[in-house]
């Protein structure tokens, strides 16, 4: 409880505080203190700095210098203070105007006086280090031109090298290309050869039926024999239908009821998509 009691005391304190700080900035208070305080100054004094018990200094400020102009007369001069000191401000201002700009302008030519003369120097300064440095220049100038005129002739033979270079290429690829098309037109000669071939062979093998099939009945047909011959995992649930189908194509024979074997026709099939699967991959 005693806690709690606290807490708002200390709020109040310190709005009264922040109040009395607001109060005592503003002008009118604080050109009254400041007259009271020279008004008063004797009664202030003999308060801080008697030995009298406080009984006494209260009562010998009371009967000496308490009265009604201890406290008019303050507030009159801080009133007049406040009144009176801006235009008196205003009117030394006005009067010295004068005198203010004059020493700006004085104090404004001596500096651009000063800074004439500091030119003046500093070309001076300028056009002698140039005459100094002047034949270091032309010699440095002669040793840049030199290396330019060598580093020229150097760029120009390379140049002559490259150019060498480049037609002796151009000559080797354009003996290069008759062989590349003597190349390409055996290599296709030999396509020719090898796809009628493969085409004899598919012929006599007889799958010339079954590669036409659709790339899907392709797939389900390896894993169907991966599955059921090669005992290899399946994500596919194989129909009769299915089964039905590659008995008609004699890809498949029944030995018992629901054993099949592999044909040699469905072997050489299976091995065919094998290698079109390695040849072409998804």
């Amino acid at each position: 409880m005693f806690v709690q009691s606290i807490a708002p005391m200390k709020e109040l304190l310190k709005d009264i505080i922040e109040t009395s700080r607001d109060r005592i900035k503003t002008p009118i208070t604080g050109s009254f203190i400041t007259a009271f305080t020279i008004y008063n100054w004797r009664p202030l004094l003999y308060l801080i700095f008697s030995n009298a018990t406080i009984e006494k200094k209260i009562e010998h400020i009371n009967a000496t210098y308490c009265d009604f102009w201890a406290i008019v007369i303050p507030l009159f001069i801080a009133f007049v203070y406040i009144g009176l000191v801006p235009y008196v401000m205003v009117l030394v201002e006005y009067c010295t105007k004068k005198a203010i700009e004059g020493r700006k302008t004085h104090k404004n030519t001596q500096i651009l006086f000063d800074l004439n003369i500091e030119k003046h120097i500093a070309s001076e300064e300028f056009q002698i280090e140039k005459i100094k440095t002047g034949h270091k220049e032309i010699a440095e100038l002669n040793r840049t031109i030199d290396t330019l005129s060598s580093q020229i002739d150097t760029i120009n033979n390379q140049n002559k090298i490259s150019n060498d270079n480049y037609e002796s290429l151009i000559e080797n690829s354009n003996a290069n290309e008759g062989k590349l098309q003597n190349i390409i037109s055996d290599l296709n000669n030999d396509n020719l050869s090898i796809k009628a071939k493969f085409s004899r062979f598919i012929t006599l093998s007889g799958l010339e039926d079954l590669i036409i099939m659709k790339k899907d009945e392709k797939e389900y047909f390896l894993e169907y024999c991966d599955f059921t011959f090669f005992k290899k995992q399946s994500t596919h649930w194989y129909s009769d239908e299915l089964t039905d189908k590659y008995l008609k194509l004699e890809l498949i024979a029944e030995i018992t009821k629901k054993e099949y074997i592999l044909l040699p026709l469905g072997s050489r099939f299976y091995e065919y998509l094998i290698e079109e699967k390695m040849d072409n991959p998804i």
